[in-house]
């Protein structure tokens, strides 16, 4: 597993981005959102695209997208 900075109250945003998929592929796993693979639904995605904002908000990293 990657060493995030965290712990200094640091986070890239690719950190952030690498984060969200770990976080949305847990919430797959275990049936709380709905696998999409292979699908034309963007719910994973969506998922991912609202973690990474509140992480970014949180840990105060400028996220542009």
């Amino acid at each position: 597993m990657k060493n995030y900075s965290v712990l200094q109250n640091t986070m890239t945003l690719e950190e952030i981005k690498d984060l969200s998929v770990l976080i949305v592929g847990d919430l797959v796993l275990n049936g709380i959102v709905k696998n999409c693979t292979d699908t034309d639904d963007e719910t994973e995605f969506e998922f991912q695209d609202k973690i990474v904002e509140t992480l970014c908000e949180k840990f105060k990293v400028k996220n542009d997208e």
